[in-house]
């Protein structure tokens, strides 16, 4: 059943998700309402250097931002700075001391043309001087237009992108995502930076020791595809129980089918020094979980990013090659397997995936020496 679901998942025509339905309603009603509105900004009086950062992406994306978020402040000294930010990830930003804005995306579509009119309205009388779009993925939103500050800059996938006074162009599919933060800072501040210069460092915000001797595993990712099945999770845990007798195992993830994928797991194992967390943290205490561990194993995950953003040795468990969030640093090590009889369950992984060997996970912790 769950093959059938996964395929239909996958094939589902465009023309039958009700959500592009809701999105053009939406669209064609704050194009009418800004088609009449003066949307003039008569609120920057106060000389104040204002500026609006836009990361709309996920808790991952969010994180690694965090070092060129920082030079963009330093580059600014004395500047306003505030995030404009999805509501579920705003506590990442709220942490290193940012004003967030919650960017409005309702399934109502009264109520968000509602909220967006408002949203964009409150940006308009914010009196922003500049606004810095960092999203990597290089999409610059089409209702953007309805924000008037003009003095702007943004990673784009477009050579020229019509809503940006200067363009950052990148391949989307080929630049590692540190290097499209270096190029925008490039452009914006006209200094060169290396990759070790924005390399984020979020372990300063959590200095503080909580946890000992415990070994975090990110049991979830964003799509099936970057989770292992149950029979292969398995299989891993019981090298690293054996590898570390002395050491708990924690695990991590969020959202309903995390749990119940959880659940099935842990009936499968039959284990003392295992900690069942799934469900059951939030932002901060994740944080502090990865940050005091001797180290992080997941997939290609928010979860892997935080561990990355926290300087914490990691090995991450690949579904694909995926050059864009391979971080080129010496504490992380990546593995893919060869498809060579992959443990499968026609739902969860990649034959890619599925296929890692338990002493490609053994060389890599020797090499990290953990």
């Amino acid at each position: 059943m769950k093959r059938i679901i996964r395929k239909i998942q996958l094939n589902k025509p465009k023309i039958l998700k009700t959500s592009l339905y809701k999105k053009a309603i939406i669209s064609l009603f704050l194009e009418l309402y800004f088609k009449f509105k003066n949307t003039t900004n008569t609120n920057n009086t106060d000389n104040i250097n204002k500026i609006l950062l836009v990361s709309l992406e996920s808790l991952g994306d969010d994180a690694v931002k965090s070092g060129t978020i920082e030079l963009i402040k330093e580059y600014y000294q004395g500047a306003q700075i505030d995030i404009m930010v999805f509501d579920a990830w705003k506590e990442i930003f709220q942490l290193q001391g940012y004003k967030t804005i919650s960017f409005p995306r309702g399934t109502k579509v009264i109520k968000t043309i509602k909220e967006k009119i408002n949203f964009y309205n409150e940006i308009n009388n914010s009196g922003y001087t500049k606004i810095i779009y960092l999203d990597h993925c290089g999409w610059i939103r089409d209702e953007f237009k309805y924000i008037n500050c003009k003095d702007n800059i943004g990673i784009t996938r477009l050579n020229s992108e019509p809503l940006l006074k200067e363009n950052v162009f990148i391949v989307d599919k080929d630049d590692y995502v540190l290097d499209r933060q270096k190029w925008l800072l490039e452009k914006l501040t006209g200094k060169k930076h290396t990759l070790e210069d924005i390399r984020p460092n979020l372990s300063k915000f959590s200095p503080e020791t909580i946890h000992k001797d415990i070994i975090v595993y990110g049991i979830g990712a964003s799509t099936p595809l970057n989770i292992m099945p149950v029979a292969k999770v398995v299989e891993v845990l019981n090298f690293l129980f054996k590898r570390y007798p002395n050491k708990k195992i924690v695990l991590i993830g969020r959202g309903k089918d995390q749990e119940n994928y959880t659940k099935k797991l842990l009936k499968k194992i039959n284990k003392d020094n295992i900690i069942n967390l799934v469900g059951k943290t939030n932002l901060r205490e994740t944080l502090q979980l990865i940050k005091d561990s001797d180290f992080f194993i997941g997939y290609d995950s928010g979860t892997a990013n935080i561990a990355f953003s926290l300087r914490k040795k990691y090995i991450c468990l690949f579904s694909k090659e995926l050059t864009i969030w391979q971080h080129p640093f010496n504490d992380i090590r990546y593995i893919l397997g060869d498809k060579t009889n992959p443990i499968n369950d026609g739902y969860y992984g990649s034959d890619r995936l599925n296929s890692i060997k338990i002493e490609q996970i053994e060389n890599a912790l020797n090499e990290l020496e953990l």
